[in-house]
């Protein structure tokens, strides 16, 4: 997929949105206010925008439809990371270049959210191409054009109090590692690599890895799930202290494993591990 200009953004689903607001919150972020998605997605959501250009989001089910048919079935297991999208400056021109493999998902897919500005009410609007869920070993996985980026990242909302800036990783949890090689190297490319018991796919400004569940289990101390499953999210933060300290503040569980980071349970984070790093 040669039209894809790097990692957009993660999605956190949850139950309740307004607690995972609040969660957000705790954990030192600055949430955009509410976002409520077309009629047909069914959605509304809270973002996370951060000064990389990327970000993530806290997404739940308002009505159901079939857009968000994969959603319910979901919570009706957990809460957590239900996927990620990366930026693609042509929505349209990806969807022609993933025609020969039939990997897209049906066709593209216009969307819009109104967003509250200083001066006034305006629409962020997307244009996105999702991929067949039996290419992506069943994980939710989709191409974001932005048309509005000004309106996205708002630059009011870009410094997050706890320092953080962008997205540093995203890690999953995959029954077999071999195939997911093979799977996502023919969706990403050379952008795939393995090393031992972990796939990387490196999308310059920030990576997904997989790992065998009892890898998961060994690394994070995470119980698998035994299907592919996205599990951590990494964030790079400008000062780990700041973060530490405002963590502290805020009386939030950390896990003292590994000292190079700040670990937050998922129990603390909507389902998701959350890792703090400085690089």
């Amino acid at each position: 997929m040669k039209s894809i200009a790097g990692f957009d953004h993660a999605l956190i689903l949850v139950q309740d949105l307004d607690d995972g607001y609040d969660r957000m919150r705790r954990l030192g972020f600055r949430p955009t206010p509410r976002g409520v998605h077309s009629a047909h997605m069914g959605t509304a959501n809270y973002t996370i925008m951060l000064s990389d250009m990327t970000y993530f989001e806290v997404i739940g089910v308002l009505n159901p439809t079939p857009s968000n048919s994969d959603m319910r079935a979901m919570l009706e297991r957990r809460q957590g990371l239900l996927g990620f999208a990366v930026k693609t400056d042509d929505a349209e021109a990806l969807h022609e270049e993933l025609a020969p493999s039939g990997a897209a998902d049906g066709g593209v897919l216009a969307f819009s959210r109104p967003v509250d500005l200083p001066g006034g009410t305006k629409d962020a609007t997307f244009t996105v191409v999702n991929l067949k869920r039996e290419k992506t070993l069943g994980l939710r996985m989709f191409a974001c054009t932005h048309h509005t980026p000004d309106v996205v990242w708002r630059e009011d909302y870009l410094e997050q109090p706890n320092g953080v800036s962008g997205v540093s990783a995203v890690v999953g949890e995959v029954p077999d590692v071999d195939l997911a090689e093979r799977a996502y190297g023919e969706l990403f490319g050379e952008r795939v690599s393995r090393r031992g018991h972990e796939v990387s796919i490196d999308f310059g400004n920030s990576t997904v890895s997989f790992l065998s569940g009892s890898e998961i289990e060994s690394r994070f101390g995470l119980a698998p799930l035994g299907d592919a499953a996205l599990r951590v999210l990494r964030l790079r933060t400008q000062d780990l202290n700041l973060t530490h300290k405002v963590l502290d503040e805020n009386h939030v569980e950390l896990d003292d494993r590994d000292a190079s980071r700040l670990t937050v349970a998922p129990h603390e984070a909507c389902g998701a591990m959350i890792q703090f790093v400085s690089h």
